[in-house]
């Protein structure tokens, strides 16, 4: 059985990249949020700005307060998470149906002068996970598995690629019915698609002299790898600068498939 080295990817890696495999056409990961209200039948919203840092939930409720009273805005709400608070504007049918409002949120000035939401975007309605629950990878009972594709939303682009959701889950449907044991996994910023659910036993540590190295000793991932070899970013190959292993050269390769950690989500927890 031929080994691979293996680079472990976990769920709080910082993501922004998919795969795209040959023979393969494809349509175009952190803890869950909720809501302080109900927002998940569908549409778009307006992402108005993202709030990290320790103060966040605070300075998420002054921001809408704020806003609320100098451009009289009432339709604003909140997502906590951990780590973040999200404020959002409205709830649109469709993406054209949003344009007229964001255009507006754009152009507003604050008070002191700055277009603080310059930088707003129209985003799916957050809250909801498209995709039968048999298919999410965090439901299986396995340790690692077989990373795919990435998938994302990009609503500056022309025309704006909005749904990565839905996206993920189609072409996991697309891998289920080419018989691939096929999974999906939504996080906030990214949808992943993965293939098969691998037990701890399948990465095994092994020391030889002084270098300690992490390989892969299943089959199955070896056969993964030649079928699937490069990863997709929204449908399409990314390459990045790599160091050759025979060469010792930088060198722009496309990114490879990889054997990853499965995420696993935290508890929730509710913020006041």
């Amino acid at each position: 059985m031929k080994f691979i080295a293996l680079t472990l990817v976990t769920l709080t890696a910082a993501l922004l990249v998919g795969c795209q495999h040959s023979g393969n056409t494809q349509p175009a990961a952190g803890p869950s949020l909720f809501s302080t209200k109900s927002h998940t039948n569908g549409g778009y919203t307006i992402l108005l700005k993202t709030f990290g840092g320790p103060d966040h939930n605070a300075e998420t409720r002054r921001y809408k307060q704020e806003t609320e009273k100098h451009a009289k805005w009432r339709d604003l709400y909140i997502l906590h998470g951990d780590g973040k608070s999200v404020l959002y504007r409205g709830n649109y049918k469709s993406l054209e149906s949003g344009q007229k409002t964001l255009k507006k949120v754009k152009e507003w000035t604050a008070p002191a002068g700055m277009n603080i939401y310059a930088k707003a975007f129209i985003v799916p309605l957050p809250g909801s996970d498209p995709g039968p629950v048999e298919w999410k990878i965090s439901n299986t009972a396995g340790k690692y598995t077989y990373l795919v594709a990435i998938f994302y939303d990009e609503p500056e682009a022309k025309p704006p690629y909005i749904g990565r959701k839905e996206f993920a889950v189609q072409y996991c449907r697309q891998l289920r019915q080419e018989g691939e044991q096929a999974y999906f996994h939504h996080g906030p910023s990214q949808s992943w698609v993965t293939i098969g659910s691998f037990p701890p036993e399948t990465v095994v540590k092994v020391q030889r002299g002084e270098k300690i190295r992490f390989e892969i000793h299943d089959k199955r991932v070896d056969e993964l790898g030649q079928k699937y070899p490069f990863l997709a970013v929204n449908g399409r190959t990314e390459k990045r600068w790599q160091i050759n292993a025979q060469t010792k050269m930088a060198e722009l390769a496309p990114r490879k498939c990889e054997l990853v950690d499965i995420p696993r989500k935290k508890p929730e927890r509710k913020v006041p």
